[in-house]
């Protein structure tokens, strides 16, 4: 770890090296040598107990060693109680600023009863969030949580005013089980730059808007660390002038509302020889100081052909691909100055037409790229930020170099490049073993290069080789025959830019067999529909369903529509919903706040749910429907006036403290919980009953949470019931585990549940969301082979997957000949 970073991290914390431990009773922990920054070492339970708060029932925090490490035996009382976790809350003092996360040591018996563990961060009135799922059971091994990965809720201080750490387990089971943790300690991160999020702004700005804050921080961190680099987050609440002046090079990857005084502060930051690297949101007088000016606000929609990707001008910026795939949907302009700053790539359209329009503008103090980086091409884009701050930090180009080397035959399910070269050998395929040799003789290339120090080569040819070690894997997968494989779609219009027929064509051409496009939501249809208000698209470019049915049908790919139960979704007329307000058909909180999902107990929104879904059946020839949100938005709705008039006829008996008398525990909350369960199995039902009398042959499926036994509590969602009573023909737990032994585990509890009903249970992989790529994916379809599910559905099905990572996979496991 380096000195700036030491000397900011450490001057509150507990500077203890672990450097390794003697068995003791079974309970030995593998050595350590990070200095371990939270004290763990209580003489007994009542000194642990002043420092860690067990919550909502928990049992105290029992201290013992492991071997000569300190650590902390939690335990959680699963059986016999409606807990939805077990919580501590544990007093701490940490400056995280300049660390890229922490890590500590893990150790569960028996994870099965425990839906997920997750680590939260209180600074000042807000928290940090995230969870993680432990990859083996009754083994010692480390937790990484990032900084960059982390959730923001409500408005905290900044990650240099940690002031407690609170760790839960999730029931996921009705078992008791316990989890030890050990030897907290910090990620560092690479001198010299830092990605600020900027976090001010999300108590003062849309819910999508703030997520998108931390999104787009997340893509930055995450391709430049695919790079090699690794910066710390650091939150703009706490970006101060001594901080800078630690710092050569400031990343902003989405700032919609920074304030002047850290306007200001960059713009000094920047004469006074620092560099900043910013995209999309602009502030005229930062843009001055990088030696720019801003320009007009363009949408896809203004330019023929919308933004495909990112082509950059021939000798405009060492080390940077020629082009980037990335299809933005509106650009905010940035010109250069003649003679201080200078356009160093274009905006290519969909179809490779240059649009005169800037997409990177850099000078000798700065750069800026005109939208937010979405990090959709997994080869290019990381290039393309090396290339972005090393032209400030020409230093990241050796580490990346050594990573480039290290990283060639690093990826699912291999350990390293001698774990897959020793593997594919055993193929006998020729075309696998030409794209073996290939691979062998470029790693022996890029290493030559990087021993020569001709980094940017090195980087190259390394990329080739992990690109034909990968190939050689691909072709190495066999296809199964009768398999489902399926993919969500979450634009009724199918990929940006393309066409319907082009959307399914390439679908099917990668061998996969089911479509789930997202056709309708709880307030708009994506087609000529009797039932709900029809989105405006319809208008302009016509009944998607009809199209995306007629493609299905020539490229001989099953059409089953995805329906968003309840939520009225983003394209709902303003009339329909001010409707719905007046009605009183809109959930409310206990608060009296509404949100815009309707109701689930008032019978005009069970009839328009089934009525919506039926439609679909009746008028189209398609081959099922598809629940989604098919519950309640969490555990903190519906108690408006109509709940409990019906809450009352359900239980037989007034309410006399609403809602206080159903959130306590007891007999009411019981049945009110029963009350929840019922409305929306009554839609499940009713589509059921209605559909299946329309059309015997349909398959009705449902996207479900994963965690059955306390997400039918919590959301209302009873979804195994729903498989024992034969509403559905297939279920898919959306299981988005980027860890593939936590995604086993998950898989294997939830056949448990459904095998017995007889009902097809195929799991959802979360690809976009675990951006594990085509080799990640591939792993996790293995891993439902291996468990006989007969299928999966992957999410989500878009550009970046129909050009590149489903092809990947076309090669060899879902090979259709």
């Amino acid at each position: 770890m380096n000195g700036t970073v030491n000397r900011v991290l450490f001057g509150m914390l507990v500077a203890v090296i672990v450097r390794g431990a003697a068995a003791v009773r079974g309970e030995d922990l593998p050595a350590v040598d990070y200095p371990v920054v939270i004290d763990l070492n209580y003489p007994d339970t009542a000194a642990a107990g002043e420092v860690w708060t067990p919550m909502q029932g928990s049992p105290p925090a029992r201290p013992f060693r492991a071997g000569r490490v300190p650590a902390l035996r939690l335990g959680c009382p699963f059986a016999g109680t409606d807990m939805e976790r077990a919580s501590w809350d544990g007093a701490v003092r940490l400056d995280l600023r300049l660390a890229r996360g922490i890590r500590f040591m893990f150790r569960c018996a028996d994870a099965a009863p425990v839906a997920r563990f997750s680590l939260y961060f209180r600074s000042g009135p807000g928290w940090y969030s995230s969870s993680f799922s432990p990859r083996a059971d009754g083994k010692w091994e480390t937790i990484e949580i990032l900084k960059a990965n982390t959730s923001i809720e409500d408005t905290p201080n900044g990650w240099g005013q940690v002031e407690a750490i609170r760790i839960s387990a999730w029931r996921g089971g009705r078992e008791n089980t316990a989890f030890d943790v050990a030897a907290f300690g910090l990620l560092p991160a690479d001198a010299g730059l830092a990605v600020v999020r900027g976090v001010s702004a999300a108590a003062r700005i849309g819910k999508n808007e703030a997520k998108g804050i931390a999104r787009y921080a997340e893509n930055v961190v995450d391709h430049l660390g695919r790079a090699g680099i690794y910066p710390p987050v650091v939150d703009d609440v706490e970006l101060t002038d001594d901080l800078l002046r630690g710092l050569k090079v400031v990343i902003l990857p989405y700032s919609p509302t920074m304030s002047d005084k850290l306007v200001s502060r960059l713009s000094e930051f920047v004469r006074s020889g620092g560099r900043v690297i910013g995209f999309y949101s602009v502030r005229p007088l930062l843009l001055k100081a990088l030696g720019m000016t801003p320009g007009q606000y363009v949408t896809g929609r203004d330019v023929p052909g919308g933004f495909g990707r990112i082509r950059f001008r021939s000798g405009a910026l060492a080390g940077a691909p020629v082009n980037v795939a990335q299809g933005s949907w509106a650009i905010t302009v940035v010109k250069p100055i003649p003679g201080k700053s200078r356009v160093l790539a274009d905006w290519v359209n969909s179809e490779g037409a240059d649009t005169h329009l800037p997409a990177v503008v850099g000078s000798d103090r700065g750069m800026w790229m005109t939208h937010v980086y979405l990090a959709q091409d997994p080869v290019n884009g990381p290039r393309m930020l090396l290339a972005m701050v090393g032209r400030y930090l020409p230093e990241v180009w050796e580490r990346a170099a050594k990573a480039a080397v290290a990283d060639i035959g690093r990826f699912r399910p291999y350990s390293g490049y001698a774990a897959a070269v020793v593997d594919l050998r055993r193929n006998r395929d020729a075309d696998v073993s030409r794209r073996l040799q290939s691979a062998e003789q470029l790693a022996a290339a890029a290493r030559r290069q990087l021993a020569v120090r001709r980094f940017v080569n090195a980087i190259d040819v390394a990329g080739q080789a992990r690109q034909a070690l990968q190939e050689a894997f691909f072709l190495a997968q066999k296809s199964l025959p009768g398999e489902f494989r399926g993919a969500w779609c979450h634009r009724a219009y199918g990929i940006s830019g393309w066409s319907w027929d082009r959307t399914v064509q390439r679908f099917a051409a990668s061998g996969f067999t089911a479509i789930f496009p997202n056709m309708l939501w709880g307030g708009a249809a994506y087609y000529p529909s009797k039932v709900l208000p029809v989105a405006p698209l319809v208008k302009e470019q016509g009944d998607q369903l009809a199209a995306c049915l007629k493609a299905c049908r020539k490229y001989g790919v099953q059409l089953h529509v995805w329906k968003v139960n309840f939520n009225l979704g983003r394209s709902v007329d303003p009339a329909f919903t001010a409707r719905l307000k007046r009605e009183g058909r809109l959930q409310e909180d206990a608060q009296g706040r509404r949100t815009p999902w309707l109701c689930p107990s008032h019978p005009l929104n069970r009839k328009l749910e089934i009525d919506s879904m039926v439609e679909v059946a009746k008028n189209y020839p398609v081959d099922g429907i598809h629940f989604d949100y098919i519950r309640y938005p969490g555990n903190r709705t519906c108690y408006c006036d109509g709940c409990r008039k019906r809450f009352e006829q359900f239980a037989g008996a007034p309410v006399t403290d609403w809602p206080g008398q159903v959130l306590k525990d007891g007999p009411l909350r019981r049945k009110w919980l029963a009350f929840r369960r019922s409305n929306i199995t009554a839609v499940v039902k009713g589509v059921h009953d209605a559909a299946k009398k329309v059309r015997p042959d349909i398959k009705i499926s449902a996207a479900v949470f994963r965690n059955w036994p306390t997400d039918r509590d919590t959301i209302g969602q009873d979804w195994v019931e729903w498989c024992r009573k034969g509403y559905l023909d297939f279920v898919c737990p959306m299981d988005y585990i980027p860890d593939d032994r936590a995604f086993e585990r998950t898989v294997i509890r939830q056949l448990g549940w459904v095998r017995p009903t007889g009902v097809p249970l195929y799991p959802g992989i979360g690809l976009s969301t675990a951006r594990f790529g085509a080799t990640g994916l591939i792993s996790q379809i293995l891993i439902t082979r291996r468990q006989r599910t007969g299928g999966f559905l992957v999410f989500e099905y878009n550009k970046t997957e129909a050009t590149s990572i489903f092809p990947a996979l076309g090669r060899g496991l879902t090979r259709s000949r």
